[in-house]
């Protein structure tokens, strides 16, 4: 399974890049004052590294001439790939290995660094592995380098479309969990154990849902890597990467995720599907050119069957579909998640008016008649319950927050455009979720007396730069006076 005159040799070929990758880490390290500023660039590095070692230790895959050479050897095809794999960690490892033992010295983290030593070499194998196994998909080393870079970004790309349908149909909730799409990628979850070294004297030093996603990928593509290794035909050398999860499946996902990411923009301001596609007739016609020319990268060659404008035109109308049914079903419901009668929440509002867009006259008028003065610009902030203590709004002051919410809600699905926003911010206390709101009519007087009438709501009114806090009788009392 391992071949120690390989690895020699490997050492031998290879001792320059070796000795350049050694001197930019000593480098790094002394001469970077700040020891964290050391070790991020060095994990820059150490994931660059992971990349362009398995690209140069199995270049010879995508080599007509060096694969008949390297399987001739006296050296088995599991020997060749343990032996590769084991050279590559190596040197992406210990360099990065050196920079945190150097690091955990100067902040004096004692045995939590051996912890993380130990939780970067997972890091570095799952990520060695997987780029060694996306090389190898392709049959040639341009088309691996491909396969490398679109594998890696696909959940990326994926998190971005369900970010943009949310943010497009979603109304309210703001901080939507999508890790189930992070936990795909490699990088992501090393990322999260990098990160947990900061936390190095603390309890929580183990981020064990990285570590189990890290442990299920590398034995998922540890598989996958030997079976396609041991199984691989030498005639696939320098030919096209026609295999399904080469081009084809790279082509055809991409071009779907793309055309989900512009139906994501058929939110409220479109009335009809006709309006939206001439909108982005043109976003369309460019996506279904990059579409063909990636299928002539492809072949090598011009290409064009009916199978492709056949294709783009059943996906197109999938995601024009499903955005139809995300639209109609309010978010499939998402936007009526929130949690019922918490009166404990955190809520603040905030709307700011002036008297020459003639909006809300009753409330400029009201704040006339208690100062006795005219004003031009009227702001308001509200904040209720205090967001570090266990405090209890009254119903009353719930049911006006939640008649807004509602409000929102309606006006969000409905028309976009003729009305003042109010933004108006939740933050749950039982499911940690941060709900904001545009709540799209006018705050009126009474709303604002029945808030300031209760003990844990706080009524800042600003006017024309002046503060004023409303008491529980509805009266403005002066604070402090901002500038003049």
């Amino acid at each position: 399974m391992f071949s120690l005159e390989y690895f020699k040799y490997l050492l031998k070929s290879r001792k320059y890049l070796l000795l350049f990758v050694f001197l930019i880490t000593l480098l790094n390290i002394l001469g970077t004052r700040d020891p964290k500023t050391y070790l991020i660039i060095q994990a820059f590095l150490s994931l660059a590294m992971t990349f362009i070692l398995p690209l140069n230790i199995f270049y010879y895959i995508h080599d007509r001439k060096a694969i008949d050479t390297f399987f001739s050897i006296p050296v088995s095809r599991k020997a060749l790939l343990v032996t590769g794999l084991v050279f590559c960690i190596l040197g992406v490892y210990l360099p990065f290995a050196l920079s945190i033992v150097c690091y955990g010295i100067g902040v004096k983290a004692g045995l939590m660094i051996v912890v993380y030593l130990l939780e970067m070499l997972l890091a570095v194998m799952t990520l060695v592995v997987f780029h060694t196994l996306l090389y190898m998909i392709a049959n040639n080393a341009i088309d691996g380098v491909v396969m490398a870079a679109a594998y890696t970004c696909m959940p990326l790309v994926l998190l971005f479309v369900l970010y943009s349908y949310t943010n497009s149909f979603v109304c309210g909730m703001n901080n939507f969990d999508f890790t189930f799409v992070s936990y795909l990628s490699p990088i992501y979850l090393s990322g999260r154990l990098f990160a947990s070294f900061k936390k190095i004297s603390s309890d929580n030093v183990v981020p064990l849902g990285a570590i189990i996603g890290l442990i299920v990928i590398l034995g998922i593509t540890a598989y996958l890597l030997y079976r396609s290794y041991l199984n691989r035909a030498v005639e696939r050398a320098n030919t096209s990467s026609n295999g399904f999860f080469a081009y084809p499946a790279v082509i055809y996902t991409y071009a779907f995720l793309v055309l989900l990411l512009i139906s994501s923009f058929f939110s409220f301001y479109y009335n009809d599907v006709f309006e939206f596609f001439r909108e982005f007739f043109i976003a369309y016609l460019l996506l279904f050119a990059v579409f063909v020319a990636a299928h002539f990268v492809y072949k090598r060659k011009f290409y064009f069957s009916y199978k492709l404008p056949l294709f783009y035109c059943i996906a197109l109308v999938i995601s024009i579909v499903f955005a139809l049914v995300c639209r109609q079903t309010h978010g499939f419901g998402l936007s009526y998640a929130y949690p019922k009668n918490d009166y404990k929440a955190y809520y603040t509002m905030s709307c700011w008016y002036n008297r020459f867009e003639n909006y809300n006259r009753e409330l400029f008028d009201y704040c006339e008649s208690q100062i006795g003065t005219s004003i031009e610009d009227v702001s308001v902030y509200v904040e209720a319950n205090d967001k570090y203590h266990n405090t209890e709004i009254s119903e009353k002051t719930y049911e006006i927050f939640d008649e807004m919410r509602k409000d929102a809600i309606d006006k969000f699905y409905g028309d976009h455009n003729g009305y003042r926003s109010i933004y108006l911010l939740i933050d749950s206390s039982k499911d940690n979720n941060y709900y904001n709101y545009d709540v799209g009519s006018d705050l009126r007087v009474d709303q604002l007396k029945q808030l300031a009438a209760d003990d844990n709501v706080k009524v800042t009114v600003v006017l024309d730069y002046e503060e004023f806090v409303m008491d529980k009788d509805g009266n403005l009392k002066k604070e402090i006076i901002i500038y003049k």
